[in-house]
């Protein structure tokens, strides 16, 4: 189902027009995540974090063949090719972006995953399955692009089976009343990215709760993105003056723009305390 909102065009100009930069300097053939990755004692290499953070959010969920997942706003698909080349599960992925839908599908179907991935247009808000349809939602920082998340959480509540789970990793504020001059950090770095505002991690869970969550476990993994939020603020900070001039000529669209100012800000947030990040993990009861 494709619902229309007045907060879904600049998210898909976002990710259409910024694709070649994920794509270059972040990325890669195997994650093609869009994520922050995970670094902790075992992690060596970019590449590594990014399915270290897939780990994270996987690893308390009852992911085995059979079961049907959504992934909600999955971009090109990187982490529903990840699940149901790992588990054997079948992934329903949902993106605002017509080109990601077809990027996704594209790369579904060379990797031999064309029976066991779908990426399909969609709100993750309103997706328009049906009640109980799926057994897990997944969502890899994506969320923070509803300007009302308990929408998806009601709409996750929904299409849930009794007893499904919800995982889903996100950044988050670190509280609710920040300073003016913080708030205005953060708006800023947010706005770069298309993103109205953030819940902290304490109102997501109690939102969780309010729709009828059940067994939430929320933590804080901000210490193990640093290095993530780092590597991206050096990269921006180097492309810098070339993408100065770029945009001036016109080679660089606004969005281009946005995304190098943005990974510089959102790596001041995360030093100034006014960022987080987190994974919250959800049950929905069985009755």
């Amino acid at each position: 189902m494709t619902t229309t909102r007045s907060h879904h065009a600049p998210i898909v100009d976002y990710y259409e027009q910024t694709w070649i930069d994920y794509k270059l300097f972040w990325s890669n053939r195997k994650a093609h995540a869009l994520h922050a990755g995970y670094w902790d004692e075992t992690t060596r290499r970019h590449g590594q974090s990014l399915i270290n953070m897939n780990k994270q959010v996987a690893e308390p969920l009852n992911l085995k063949p059979g079961i049907r997942v959504l992934d909600a706003g999955c971009g090109v698909g990187g982490s529903s090719m990840w699940l149901a080349e790992t588990f054997g599960v079948e992934v329903v992925g949902l993106t605002l972006s017509p080109t990601q839908v077809k990027r996704g599908n594209k790369i579904a179907r060379r990797r031999g995953l064309g029976d066991l991935v779908t990426i399909q247009l969609g709100d993750y808000s309103d997706t328009g399955f049906a009640d109980e349809s799926f057994d897990i939602v997944w969502s890899q920082e994506a969320v923070c692009y509803a300007p009302d998340k308990r929408e998806f959480l009601r709409e996750a509540f929904r299409v849930l089976k009794p007893g499904g789970q919800l995982g889903v990793e996100d950044p988050f504020r670190s509280v609710r009343d920040l300073s003016p001059e913080d708030e205005d950090l953060l708006h800023a770095a947010m706005d770069c990215w298309a993103i109205e505002d953030v819940d902290t991690i304490d109102e997501f869970a109690a939102g969780a709760a309010e729709v009828g969550f059940e067994d939430i476990q929320a933590r804080d993994i901000v210490e193990h993105i640093r290095r993530s939020a780092r590597t991206v603020a050096r990269m921006a900070k180097i492309a810098t003056p070339v993408n100065a001039v770029a945009y001036r000529l016109k080679l660089r669209t606004h969005w281009m723009n946005q995304n190098v100012i943005g990974a510089k800000l959102q790596s001041k947030c995360y030093e100034r305390g006014i960022l987080t990040a987190g994974i919250v993990h959800a049950r929905k009861p069985v009755v």
